[in-house]
């Protein structure tokens, strides 16, 4: 899950105190240090839960104990459940990871809070019943900038509170998460009388982090499953304009909108980072390599065949560069604005995914930085299929910035690194098969091949170990990947191949259908949820239409048309002008149609 979620709003009651908390993970709880009492004493939490169809505070308590807690200053605390997942969060599958964010820059950013304000306390009856507040305005990193304040300031959009005698009409608002997009940045500590509509947040950089305690530190990293106590939360960076930007890895959609083809996605990183060590490698050197002949600024391509793993290499590269505190991401292929980035005064990495066939985009970004200049390094890598005329024209144009010789282009997967690539996969896919089969789909449950024809030929049976994975084909991630979701598949389902002797086609092409099968499986059962037509035929026909353009849009600088923005992460099936029901693949995986054909015919 990204961005605040409200179903781990917690409302908090302690000794007469009362404040709000956020849940970091199913059992711990990060809120406001003056909203509890000193460490190892008790609280009791309500959840802000979802029911029937609509939101409601829980009537279930539930105790934690303070775990850590900040002097007066900082202001925090983290809270330690008695019990395992109280609050049963990971009932529809494992949750994803709140994200942290640390603001740099200096423009205003959006922001909002969600929590229990004394003002939202209505009188039902006899009853006295606790609503929530969302609060929208933008943080203003320039006011009250100063290191040894360490102080976030929220400017309020949304309506501010009338003054009242004695206590603030603000009160149990203490304690909330501060978002700022798909970042946790700060927890409300005050509201400020002397300005109305503000309230004061303590970023969450001052809890975790380099400049964050150990032992706060420790805590979440202990609740996430970690076992180094050294280690050093990660925050993002977070800064206005950050949305050009994608993170090197996202979490899973909710649990009823994903398709397993989703597990293959580099983008969502289920699988473990495997091989291209020395590639890696190399790249982390570029990147960190002073060189004042472009003035901090470089390009690189980064070329390959489909499906080799050049876009997850280079989602590796921005984990690994935003982990030694960089701005590193994938660029949005819908923006074009880059002077906010190109002003940040921190080392930036940009990925320029299929940037042949964003070329002009390209040459935005590159002319924004050289018309800026930085002191600060910017790397921008270029991944394509391969050169070709749009890389002549970046070499000509932008010659200081680039590499005397472009490097190779990225091999085949050596057979070295298969089996542990493979292995990898296979773990990823049993693990989260086994966390989230209690509450599995029925149509993710099935087998995907149309009766048993695709897994009778793509299937092994786990008893034969790895399999082989020598062949040529194998030299593809993808292939590895769906070779161990088939056999994560069979040993869960009991499925055993039917046939003996060879298959009837050869082993990839049987992978790839299979891969294709369980994604059209998915789009059948979405479409029956909204009582369309049951036509495979057409279904599938209308799936492969919906991820092209419009037939009145630009095509692109390839003479490709365009997928439609946004469709292949399409969760619903939208309508049209006229009103009527446009199917597209709720649940299906952007792009990966498309991969699996280009795997074939690459071929």
């Amino acid at each position: 899950m990204t961005g605040l979620d409200a179903e781990r709003l917690v409302s908090l009651s302690a000794n007469g105190r009362r404040g709000s908390g956020y849940l970091l993970t199913p059992e711990l709880i990060l809120t406001a240090g003056h909203c509890v009492g000193p460490k190892g004493s008790e609280v009791t939490a309500r959840a802000y839960a979802r029911h029937e169809g609509s939101y409601d505070l829980s009537e279930e308590r539930h105790t934690f104990r303070v775990a850590v807690r900040g002097d007066e200053e900082p202001d925090y605390a983290l809270l330690e459940s008695t019990a395992d997942d109280p609050f049963r969060t990971a009932r529809d599958g494992p949750s994803g990871e709140v994200r942290l964010g640390r603001l740099i820059g200096e423009g205003a950013v959006a922001a909002q809070a969600l929590g229990f304000p004394k003002s939202g306390v209505q009188q039902a009856g006899t009853r006295q019943l606790v609503t929530p507040e969302d609060v929208r305005g933008r943080v203003l990193p320039l006011t009250g900038a100063r290191r040894e304040v360490r102080r976030l300031n929220l400017q309020i959009r949304t309506g501010s509170s009338p003054l009242a005698r004695g206590a603030s009409l603000w009160s149990g608002m203490s304690g909330a998460a501060l978002f700022s997009g798909d970042h946790l940045i700060g927890v409300i500590t005050e509201d400020r009388a002397t300005i109305e509509g503000r309230l004061i947040a303590l970023p969450v950089s001052a809890v975790f982090g380099d400049d964050g305690p150990a032992e706060a530190n420790a805590c979440l990293l202990a609740a996430r499953g970690g076992t180094a106590p050294e280690e050093r939360v990660t925050l993002a960076p977070v800064w206005a304009g950050g949305e050009i930007l994608k993170p090197a890895y996202s979490p899973l959609p909710p649990r009823d909108q994903w398709s397993e083809a989703d597990l293959l996605e580099s983008r969502h990183g289920v699988v473990p980072f495997r091989g291209r060590t020395q590639q890696l490698r190399a790249l982390v050197d570029w990147c960190e390599h002073e060189d004042d002949g472009g003035g901090g600024q470089r390009i690189r391509l980064l070329t390959g065949g489909s499906t080799v793993g050049k876009t997850r290499l280079a989602r590796e590269l921005c984990r690994t560069m935003a982990g030694r505190g960089w701005v590193a991401g994938v660029v949005d292929p819908l923006h074009v604005d880059f002077s906010g980035v190109c002003a940040l005064p921190e080392g930036r990495l940009l990925v320029v995914d299929d940037a042949d066939a964003h070329a002009g985009q390209l040459h935005v970004l590159l002319a924004e930085a050289t018309e800026r200049g930085s002191r600060h390094p910017l790397r921008v890598l270029a991944v394509a299929h391969r050169g070709g005329p749009w890389w002549d024209a970046v070499r000509r144009r932008y010659e200081a910035l680039v590499d005397a010789e472009d490097p190779a282009p990225l091999a085949p997967l050596p057979e070295a690194d298969r089996e542990d690539v493979y292995r990898a996969a296979y773990a990823a896919f049993r693990g989260w098969y086994d966390e989230s089969d209690s509450n599995a789909d029925a149509t993710v449950r099935a087998g995907a091949g149309a009766e048993g024809a695709t897994s009778t030929d793509a299937a092994a049976p786990a008893a034969t170990g790895v399999p082989g994975l020598d062949e040529p084909d194998f030299g593809s991630y993808l292939l590895i990947l769906i070779q161990a979701l088939v056999d994560a598949r069979t040993l869960l389902h009991k499925t055993h191949s039917a046939t003996a002797g060879p298959p009837t086609r050869s082993r990839a092409n049987a992978l790839l259908d299979y891969a294709l099968d369980v994604e059209r499986q998915r789009w059948q059962a979405s479409a029956e949820r909204q009582r369309l037509p049951h036509d495979p035929v057409l279904l599938e026909r209308i799936v492969a239409v919906s991820g092209l353009a419009w037939p009145t849009a630009r095509r692109t600088g390839s003479g490709r048309p365009r997928r439609r923005a946004g469709c292949g992460s399409c969760r619903t099936w939208p309508t049209n002008r006229s009103g009527s029901r446009v199917p597209s693949p709720a649940g299906s995986t952007r792009n990966f149609p498309e991969k699996a054909t280009c795997a074939r015919s690459s071929r």
